[in-house]
């Protein structure tokens, strides 16, 4: 069985954008998908969430300095 590292854990505080605005939220749910190619992908559900939103990995910044670096260069 392969082992996946993800960028973050459950419990951590994240930033990324929902509807066009930064959004922090502590992470509650962490997703892994493996498809038949062996790719992987990784998203994040919000704490609490009811709706069960994700956010893909690669969406996901530590802080907010992290998440205007990636959306303004």
């Amino acid at each position: 069985m392969a082992q996946v590292k993800t960028k973050f854990e459950s419990g951590e505080k994240v930033w990324t954008l929902n509807g066009g605005k930064a959004f922090e939220f502590e992470i509650g749910r962490i997703t892994v998908t493996m498809e038949e190619d062996s790719s992987v992908s990784v998203s994040y559900c919000e704490k609490g969430n009811p709706y069960l939103a994700y956010f893909p990995e690669g969406m996901c910044f530590a802080s907010l300095d992290e998440l205007k670096e990636y959306v303004f260069g």
